[in-house]
């Protein structure tokens, strides 16, 4: 291990080291191991002198080339005193930052409430409205980054290794979020978002560095042609744990317990969305290589279809959202380098994860009337009062005229539009029927004007297009 007190690193990238200070012993075929920053293990493949020390060309090393033997526990909650409060993320519509819950902080005086471990919050601001995407995401994941990871390696027979660790984790995940829409159109966002270091942490009494690196994803598809907007929360309590023996026979344990709620705030019109407003895993590499993650994907589903009360003639939107939530237990790591690795150790270490299905539920349905509203009456027009007209709205009827006389027919919760507007002559004792319609309330007809005019025989009708204003 390279001694900080005697040695001092003064160039490190992909493959070369440059050193200054006592270098004795070290040359081609060296195993470097080194703590600094993400830390590394690398195998020095070519040496040459500089000025003032010596410069390596090095490639990744194995963990059994650095170590013969490791015996090593972490059992922690990360928080402010190891990252530090805020993280940066490079998106301004993402924050990310460890906090102590709210709910839980300890007020003045108090002496019986427990303050809990600092949590990292993962918040959108309105994610997505800044392009082309037809959707924004606004809301906040909340969950405990406290590994309890136990890593046992060993050289046998033949200079092999094997590699054995036990993982766990209980996050108390919660989330809430807002996906909506302000216009119509086809939805269609796939967040490219770096993947975020959030600090460095060298296990102690060891020389083991672990890279806590958070990987994170939104999207959504679809099509919605008006406005919409949904909300939906869920909190998880318990966790999962993954086992890995010699030959990679891989066990894990899921125990959860979940709670979700959601509700349906605007629908417009119709609409079919799939949403993922938070899709979000944790690595912790070893060496900022390789190691075990776990994860959680928040995705829900929003649909609203047109319905017509067949009594009432109540028009509107029918809006439902179904949610899931989702938990994964893997290992993974950096794909270029993982061979390197677990170079002479048994196994199949190829990056995998285990899905487990925690909740899916429907979770609002509601139905949004239209706000379009209208007025229709109906006269017999003739020298006779002898006329009946039935009068239907896209073939829905709404009544008949008096005999002789008028009906009048209003209507709300009208989608705005071109509807359909007709009338049936159904009594007339002396032919033609001779009618008139006016409309109010806004409505106009298609042509222009509110008024029509004109004679039906008995059993005919006569349909008009008529435009609903929105409102």
């Amino acid at each position: 291990m390279l001694d900080g007190a005697k040695v001092s690193i003064i160039l490190l990238d992909a493959t070369t080291v440059c050193l200054r200070g006592d270098t004795a012993g070290i040359g081609p075929g060296t195993v470097l191991i080194s703590t600094e920053g993400d830390g590394f293990i690398r195998k020095v493949v070519s040496m040459s002198p500089l000025q003032d020390g010596i410069r390596l060309v090095t490639v990744q090393a194995g963990l059994a080339e650095a170590f013969s033997r490791l015996d090593v526990k972490l059992d922690k909650v990360f928080g402010l005193a190891d990252f530090g409060q805020v993280i940066a993320t490079g998106t301004p519509e993402i924050g990310l930052k460890f906090r102590v819950p709210p709910a839980l902080q300890k007020s003045a005086g108090a002496t019986n409430v427990e303050v809990a471990g600092p949590e990292l919050a993962l918040s959108f601001n309105r994610y997505g409205a800044s392009g082309s995407s037809g959707v924004e995401i606004t809301g906040e994941a909340t969950f405990k980054v406290n590994p309890q990871w136990d890593i046992s390696l060993e050289t046998v027979n033949a200079g092999r290794s094997v590699l054995k660790y036990h993982f766990g984790i209980n996050p108390n995940y919660r989330h809430s979020f807002t996906a909506k829409a302000v216009y119509g159109g086809a939805i269609s966002m796939n967040a490219d978002i770096p993947e975020i270091v959030l600090g460095r942490f060298l296990i102690p009494n060891t020389p083991l560095v672990v890279v806590p690196t958070l990987v994170i994803a939104a999207n959504a598809t679809g099509s919605a042609a008006g406005a919409f907007g949904t909300t939906y929360m869920a909190s998880v309590s318990g966790g999962a744990t993954l086992e890995r023996n010699i030959t990679r026979n891989v066990s894990t344990t899921n125990s959860y317990q979940p709670l979700q709620t959601g509700s349906f705030d605007l629908a417009e019109s119709t609409l079919s969305v799939d949403a993922t407003p938070s899709s979000m895993k944790i690595e912790f590499r070893l060496y900022g290589v390789a190691g075990p993650n776990f994860g959680f994907d928040a995705k829900g589903y929003m649909s609203g279809t047109f319905e017509r009360n067949a009594q009432s003639g109540q028009e509107g939107i029918r809006a439902k959202v179904s949610a899931g939530l989702y938990a994964n237990v893997g290992a993974g790591g950096k794909l270029a380098f993982l061979s390197s690795f677990y170079k002479g150790i048994d196994g199949d270490f190829s990056v995998f994860n285990v899905p487990v299905k925690i909740v899916e539920a429907e979770l609002a349905d509601a139905f949004f009337p239209f706000s379009g509203a209208g007025g229709v009456t109906v006269s017999d027009n003739g020298n006779v009062p002898d006329d009946v007209f039935e009068v239907a709205l896209d073939g829905l009827v709404l009544g008949r005229t008096s005999m002789g006389g008028s009906g009048q027919f209003r209507m709300s919760s009208l989608r705005p539009g071109t509807r359909q507007l007709s009338i049936k002559t159904v009594e007339d004792d002396s032919p033609p029927g001779t009618y008139v319609v006016r409309l109010g309330e806004g409505l106009t007809f298609a042509g222009g004007g509110v008024e029509r005019s004109g004679g039906l025989n008995l059993g005919s009708s006569a349909t008009f297009s008529v435009i609903v204003p929105p409102r």
